[in-house]
C-alpha cells in the first residue's frame, strides 16, 4: 500500500491542511502526486506501508 501525504493551502493564513490518499500501486500514487503538485500543493510525499510480519519472523531476526 502506498500513501500520498500532501498539503492544501488554507484560506486561513499560514496553516495548511494535511491530507492523505491511499493507493495499491506506486504508479497510481505517482500519478496522483503529480496531479496534486500541478494543482499547487506546497508539499507532496509518497510513503510506503511496511508490514511487521508475524511475531515469529520478527523474533527470528
Amino acid at each position: 500500500m502506498y500513501y500520498v501525504v500532501y498539503e492544501t493551502i488554507s484560506l486561513f493564513g499560514k496553516s495548511n491542511d494535511h491530507n492523505v490518499a491511499a493507493f495499491e500501486t506506486l504508479g497510481e500514487a505517482r500519478d496522483f502526486a503529480q496531479e496534486v503538485t500541478g494543482q499547487g500543493s506546497p508539499k507532496v510525499t509518497i510513503a510506503q506501508e511496511i508490514g511487521m510480519g508475524d511475531k515469529e519472523d520478527r523474533l527470528a531476526n
